[in-house]
């Protein structure tokens, strides 16, 4: 039957899509090489011509390259990408595009070329009206970096009812860019586009079932998506249970989306679109995340509901308002003295010796005796334990001591006599007592002295 009536039939083979081409034709582009406004710096790739002849390494490709002076003065550095590749950055375009075809290398046996996505960049325009053709877009788009290609990306239909696939024109477009740059917006029909950068599809083979290759280009074994195993798909599969080959997961089969290798692969080819660089170059880089990425990345939960996070003082608010709780501070202890004070032990009592007297302490200076007084402190005071009783006893005393030393004189001079004997008595007394206050004051001093 024919396209129009549509039907079953042959399946018709699909126009190859140059946005997937993964031919090495399209890889080893001989005739692409840097232009002027191109950005350094500028990278060669070298490969032997035989694949799978043996490892390629840099030092021998440095041998090779330095036996030019033109490429030994201009060669910045050369890496390995791969085992039968390497990669050699140049400081200016001229020299790195003389690489290509240059005798050193037809002579080793091998190809030099340079990557399209190192010079032609390509990016996402959206709502782009389908009336216009690509065609036309190419020779209207005005944008500072020249526009080469344009492409419309096309949605697969089938028809449930006829089993009819069909691709509808969607309202976005690929546009490749002449540089290792695109703009930030371009303008078509004087109306202003924002440029997205274009994020290849993830490929994967549906024969092998493994990424990076198509069908066409396989070489490995047919597989069945369901059970992993090796048989066709189209055959009937007597698994019951679900395994995906690349995770071992049984929870999804091996096409589906959900599995970790198919993120993994589509996070490679991000860091592709968004870097510029090869897709080694990209899975190393997810692999081997740096430090600054690692910690700029937050892989702690705790804030990401901002309704949980606390909340803060106001000035506008008083702080009593607030769910705040105050902890309690510390119990301050009071300083103990430096010294300790030394403490008084009082004599003991006895029926001879009773409890003295304790007089009133002088509060200020002036109402102290002086020092060269009978009783000078408070210390003479209870030194010498003069109650009443025993003053009037040493005045009764002295009294009769006058009387037994009395010589017979007239009784004129009894009066006079009595009074200068007893003055000499208590002058006597008064200078020991004299004698005590200087001992007792030296001590005080020198108790004021350890302090």
């Amino acid at each position: 039957m024919s396209e129009e009536t549509g039907g079953p039939g042959p399946p018709q083979n699909k126009p190859p899509n140059p946005l997937m081409d993964c031919s090495d034709e399209n890889r080893y582009d001989l005739n692409n090489k840097y232009k002027e406004c191109d950005i350094g710096p500028y990278v060669v790739f070298l490969q032997h011509k035989i694949k799978n002849i043996s490892r390629l390494f840099p030092v021998r490709v440095g041998f090779y390259l330095q036996k030019v002076n033109e490429f030994k003065n201009d060669i910045l550095d050369i890496k390995p990408i791969g085992i039968n590749r390497v990669k050699v950055i140049f400081k200016t375009y001229h020299v790195a595009n003389s690489l290509i075809n240059h005798e050193v290398v037809i002579e080793n046996d091998l190809i030099a070329y340079i990557p399209k996505f190192f010079n032609h960049r390509k990016g996402v325009v959206r709502m782009v009206d389908t009336y216009f053709s690509e065609a036309y877009l190419v020779e209207t788009i005005v944008s500072t970096i020249a526009v080469t290609e344009v492409k419309r990306l096309t949605r697969k239909v089938v028809d449930s009812n006829t089993n009819k696939t069909e691709f509808i024109k969607r309202q976005m477009i690929v546009a490749t860019f002449a540089g290792n740059r695109i703009p930030d917006s371009i303008k078509i029909n004087m109306v202003n586009f924002h440029v997205e950068p274009y994020i290849h599809p993830v490929i994967q083979c549906l024969k092998c079932l493994r990424y990076g290759h198509i069908q066409a280009q396989c070489k490995g074994k047919t597989r069945c998506n369901k059970c992993s195993e090796e048989h066709s798909t189209d055959v009937n599969c007597e698994q019951i249970q679900t395994l995906c080959v690349h995770c071992n997961s049984n929870l999804h089969h091996s096409l589906s989306k959900k599995c970790p290798e198919y993120n993994k692969q589509y996070n490679i080819k991000k860091i592709m679109a968004l870097e510029n660089i090869s897709f080694k170059e990209a899975e190393f880089n997810y692999n081997n995340p740096s430090y600054a990425k690692v910690t700029t990345n937050n892989r702690f939960d705790l804030l990401k509901n901002v309704d949980n996070f606390p909340e803060l003082p106001s000035l506008n608010k008083p702080l009593n308002q607030l769910n705040v709780t105050k902890t309690p501070k510390d119990p301050i202890t009071p300083k103990q003295p430096l010294y300790k004070k030394r403490k008084h032990i009082s004599p003991p009592t006895t029926p001879e010796f009773p409890p003295p007297t304790i007089l009133a302490v002088p509060k200020t200076r002036n109402d102290r005796p002086q020092r060269h007084s009978v009783f000078t402190s408070y210390n003479h005071y209870r030194e010498l334990n003069l109650g009443k009783e025993k003053i009037i006893d040493q005045i009764t005393s002295y009294v009769i001591e006058a009387i037994k030393n009395m010589k017979p004189v007239n009784d004129t001079n009894v009066k006079s006599y009595i009074v200068s004997l007893f003055d000499s008595l208590v002058r006597d007394s008064e200078n020991s007592i004299l004698l005590d206050d200087d001992r007792f004051a030296t001590e005080d001093d020198d108790e004021q002295s350890t302090y």
